[in-house]
């Protein structure tokens, strides 16, 4: 019978082994995934970041060009007055 209660206890403590192994694994293989998901997430930040800057200075450059235009369209009216 002592020997049944130790074969069940050595039973036990592997099985409690096994499952923190496999955990581990787990929690080590879901530590990879949110490191490279964080990578990503910060690689995309980047490029919108990037994206915004063109877009503020395209838009910079069309105000630029509207006066531009509006001023020729000025010089020509009032050239086309005279």
């Amino acid at each position: 019978m002592a020997r049944s209660m130790e074969q069940q206890e050595d039973s036990l403590e592997k099985v409690i082994k096994d499952t923190e192994s496999l955990f581990k694994t787990r929690e080590k293989e879901y530590q990879e995934t949110i490191d490279q998901i964080e990578l990503e997430l910060a690689t995309a930040k980047n490029d919108m970041n990037r994206h915004l800057h063109e877009y503020m200075e395209m838009c910079s450059m069309k105000r630029g060009l509207d006066v531009q235009m509006e001023t020729c369209r000025r010089l020509i009216t009032q050239s086309g007055d005279r």
